[in-house]
């Protein structure tokens, strides 16, 4: 007679990927100014780039409240200085 085969291993994909109860975290968010700020330049320079060179969109929070996801925003800066 043959042995019987051990349990197959579950590969680590196979695992649920959530081990704990926790939101998973917010995203990093940039206020227009400080964008401005932080560029050196003036709204219509940022509103040019959108259209010419892909710069971000910003997101509505809600009435009068518009943010930009700041990985967006560093990940268009470091494409820009290569």
């Amino acid at each position: 007679m043959h042995a019987p085969k051990p349990p197959r291993k579950r590969s680590p994909r196979a695992a649920p990927s959530i081990t704990s109860d926790e939101p998973p975290p917010l995203p990093r968010l940039y206020s227009k100014q400080f964008v401005l700020d932080m560029l050196g330049v003036g709204i219509r320079t940022v509103q040019r780039w959108r259209i010419t060179l892909g710069f971000p969109h910003t997101k509505k929070l809600g009435p009068g409240t518009e943010v930009y996801l700041a990985d967006a925003v560093d990940a268009w800066i470091a494409r820009r200085l290569r």
